[in-house]
């Protein structure tokens, strides 16, 4: 994945999925540093079924 800008200072370095459904993402700040954010896919999943469009 090519690094992108996310908001203000954040950078997306990398995504990707584990076998465990679980989508890491690897986020450069530039006054924090390097963060780790986890989000799970059966979350995402359950939580898109329930927003109104």
């Amino acid at each position: 994945m090519v690094p992108g800008s996310i908001k203000g200072e954040e950078y997306l370095r990398y995504a990707t999925i584990t076998e465990a459904n679980q989508i890491v993402l690897e986020i450069l700040d530039s006054n924090e540093g390097l963060k780790h954010k986890i989000v799970f896919l059966d979350e995402l999943l359950i939580n898109a079924g329930t927003k109104k469009f």
